[in-house]
């Protein structure tokens, strides 16, 4: 069985290497798209937290300023002169 001359034969021993080489490639390549797809995917959803957090960052920065600065304008304001 294991020798067996019906699976030696010039089909099997020439083209069937190559046929699998070629479907291993093609699978590599698909793989490869899909992967690629998925470091696009992944760097753009990065990008946009990145981008939310910088404004939020910003934002709050801003917030926390005009806050200040307003509890201090009602202090002087309120705060009677002796």
């Amino acid at each position: 069985f294991l020798f067996d001359p019906d699976l030696f034969t010039f089909q099997n021993v020439i083209f069937l290497p190559v046929a699998i080489m070629i479907c291993a490639s093609l699978i590599g390549m698909i793989l490869w798209a899909v992967m690629m797809g998925a470091l696009y995917a992944l760097s753009w959803v990065t990008g946009l937290a990145a981008t939310a957090a910088a404004a939020t960052g910003i934002v709050g920065f801003c917030y926390l300023c005009v806050t200040k600065l307003a509890e201090k304008g009602i202090e002087h304001v309120a705060t009677p002169k002796i």
